[in-house]
């Protein structure tokens, strides 16, 4: 749940995300990334994959409309603390881990 404390900040919006697949446990979505070198040319879309679980999908007072979770959608995803650790198999992770903002 969304709360006002440090320890109750847990969704961080990820912005420019396209949905690729979602089924009962699963959502894969693109966007920009980071990669193992730490490079800019290493800041190309990929796809990730988090936990339904790990996302929150309703409005938040304030903040941008989320994502719809359908195939091609585009827009913003609120990701928990353990779904900002995703990686993609050959080690990129998204773009701005290292400086999300939780609340």
């Amino acid at each position: 749940m969304v709360g006002s404390t440090n320890t109750d900040c847990n969704f961080a919006i990820v912005q420019q995300v396209t949905i690729v697949s979602i089924d009962d446990t699963n959502v894969s979505f693109t966007t920009r990334s980071t990669g193992p070198s730490g490079s800019s040319d290493d800041n190309l879309r990929k796809t990730f994959t988090v936990a339904v679980s790990e996302i929150y999908p309703r409005a938040i007072l304030g903040a941008p409309p989320p994502v719809e979770l359908i195939p091609g959608a585009t827009g913003n995803l609120f990701l928990s603390r353990i779904g900002w650790q995703c990686v993609t198999d050959d080690g990129f992770r998204i773009y701005g881990s290292d400086h999300a903002i939780f609340k």
